[in-house]
């Protein structure tokens, strides 16, 4: 194996576990800070699934389960960031009168 095979081996595992961590229900920092930037962790899961399109070639068939695990956590943070912007959308801003008035 080579060496960038093994990094994208690290950097899949990584992500793949950064992106579910937060299902686990303990009150830690270190599991808590993986609550919010969902659609970071979404960018750095499609990144890996381009470098597997790259670099995966070769590999056993454990090892084909991080590219599995990487469309997984996509797919989960994907569905996360919808429903917050769903939810957020829903709420929307409340509207003033067109005279500028406010009623208080």
């Amino acid at each position: 194996m080579t060496t960038a095979q093994l990094l994208l081996i690290h950097y899949s595992s990584f992500v793949t576990v950064v992106s579910f961590v937060n299902l686990i229900r303990l009150d830690y920092w270190w599991i808590r800070v993986w609550d919010f930037p969902h659609l970071q962790v979404a960018m750095l899961a499609l990144i890996g699934l381009l470098a597997w399109l790259v670099l995966g070639r070769n590999v056993q068939w454990p090892v084909l389960l991080l590219p599995v695990g990487l469309v997984a956590a996509s797919l989960y943070k994907g569905w996360l960031i919808l429903s917050l912007h769903a939810s957020a959308q829903e709420r929307g801003a409340l509207r003033t009168p067109k005279d500028g008035s406010t009623s208080r």
